[in-house]
């Protein structure tokens, strides 16, 4: 591996110059600074992290705090972890965990909060560390989140254009911004097309789901737009249980599109959240609280997945 002696003969400088260049650029000219990165690049040079962290007061870590219950953690989490470790590689920053607000670490550079809920508010706006949360619970925090209302109107219309008529929405009894927010684009959707809404709220499990399903009179042209793939996989069960066909009869889409959607008997037809766009985008608010940049929360379009749940 390259060292700083090495930089600095490469750059026919000091030791102390290549130091200066790359922690306090200020003290150095441009023309030096310059020939110590191309140098720096030539050599494939990775600074010592202890000592630049020493100088700069920085610890070149961040934390991704789960605030959920561990039994309630979704499981695209994991994927979402593996994006955000690769986006954190770029920028020289490792990542540690956390599952509570117990299990904060005050040294480290800037939190990734996940699972926020509004009561969670007036302690994250006391902080005195750059924070970033994936999922929008108010407008005066930085946050990145995939446009849920948005979502959910999507698979909405792309029901009604393949024909089906009688769509139902099942959502979450929670009465949390994002679950708001999916049940309203539903009905955004439905009141442009003059349709019925028709709006179901349970817990996020599927086998409520399934039950659910079986207590409601299933006719063809049926759609059901679920607020979770999770809650879609237990629709998809109690459509065929109930003898009708999927798609030809009865429609299901889901919410989210990492895993579960793809081990249902048909596989679903799911609105995705673009979880690699999503962890770039949070590192990015924290990088640009860091630096003093200024910074805008960030919504970010899903995509609709098309599968076997619904008529192509």
């Amino acid at each position: 591996m390259a060292t700083l002696k090495d930089v600095a003969a490469l750059a026919h400088v000091s030791k102390m110059t290549v130091s200066r260049a790359l922690n306090h650029p200020e003290l150095v000219s441009a023309e030096i600074r310059q020939d110590v990165l191309a140098a720096v690049t030539a050599l494939n040079y990775q600074p010592n992290r202890a000592g630049l962290a020493l100088s700069k007061h920085k610890s070149f870590v961040f934390q991704f705090l789960m605030l959920e219950d561990v039994d309630q953690v979704e499981p695209y989490y994991g994927k979402l972890l593996i994006y955000i470790s690769d986006a954190l590689q770029q920028s020289g920053y490792t990542l540690e965990l956390g599952h509570s607000r117990q299990s904060l670490n005050p040294n480290v550079d800037g939190l990734i909060v996940v699972g926020a809920r509004h009561h969670d508010l007036v302690w994250l706006k006391a902080l005195d560390i750059p924070y970033v949360s994936y999922g929008e619970i108010s407008e005066d925090i930085p946050y990145v989140d995939v446009d849920n209302r948005l979502g959910t109107k999507i698979a909405t219309q792309q029901l009604l254009l393949h024909g089906y008529t009688n769509i139902h929405y099942i959502g979450l009894t929670m009465d949390e911004y994002f679950a708001r927010q999916r049940e309203q684009g539903y009905l955004d959707a439905t009141q442009s097309a003059h349709n019925l809404p028709h709006v179901h709220r349970i817990t996020n499990n599927d086998r409520l789901a399934e039950t659910l399903v079986q207590q409601l009179a299933l006719t063809p042209s049926m759609a059901f737009v679920c607020a979770t793939d999770q809650i879609g996989l237990g629709v998809v069960r109690g459509i065929l249980d109930a003898g009708f066909r999927i798609p030809e009869d009865v429609a299901v889409i889901g919410f989210d599109g990492v895993y579960l959607d793809q081990i249902a008997s048909r596989r679903l037809t799911t609105i995705r959240q673009p979880l690699p766009q999503i962890a770039n985008e949070l590192i990015h608010l924290l990088e640009a609280q860091l630096t003093n940049t200024a910074w805008q929360p960030q919504l970010i379009v899903p995509e609709l997945i098309v599968r076997e749940s619904t008529r192509n």
